[in-house]
């Protein structure tokens, strides 16, 4: 969500859960509200006396939110390849190292606003892994992986 908004508030951060969203308003409140209410989420502005004081810590990027999912993708997803492809358990960590890390790169690099189109993310970063992974699988093992992550994505 907070990528979809980057245009409009491209200081805003969320809490963990998402339910929370802050940014320095400079006139565009009104427009970020119109963003959300066209993604599906309802808003309303808190006077800064109702607003619940968080700690710095618990305030989220995107670059922050993008690392934990490319964290929590590539743990599921890496061990379910190697499953189904016999992946050596000696590379089975690097493998799932570089899988995090190209789908991080990839989540940064490609952020999504609203005119966006369905499914381009998932291409790209299913292109990025397998680049990312052939010098540990071999062009045949990446070429898989980049389609293993793709329908991965695709039912995310």
């Amino acid at each position: 969500m907070l990528a979809r908004i980057d245009d409009l508030a491209p200081d805003a951060a969320s809490d963990h859960s998402g339910a929370l969203l802050r940014f320095i308003d400079h006139g565009q409140t009104a427009q970020v509200r119109v963003r959300l209410y066209e993604l599906g989420y309802e808003s309303e502005e808190l006077d800064p006396s109702e607003s619940q004081e968080l700690p710095e810590s618990q305030w989220y990027r995107p670059a922050d939110l993008s690392r934990e999912e490319a964290r929590v993708l590539a743990s599921r997803m890496t061990p379910a390849f190697g499953r189904q492809h016999a992946v050596d358990p000696a590379v089975a960590a690097a493998l799932q190292d570089c899988v995090e890390a190209a789908l991080f790169g990839c989540f940064v690099a490609n952020p999504l606003g609203s005119a966006a189109a369905a499914g381009s993310l998932r291409t790209e970063c299913a292109a990025a892994v397998a680049a990312a992974a052939g010098h540990i699988l071999g062009p045949n093992g990446a070429r898989a992986l980049g389609e293993f992550v793709d329908r991965w994505l695709g039912k995310s």
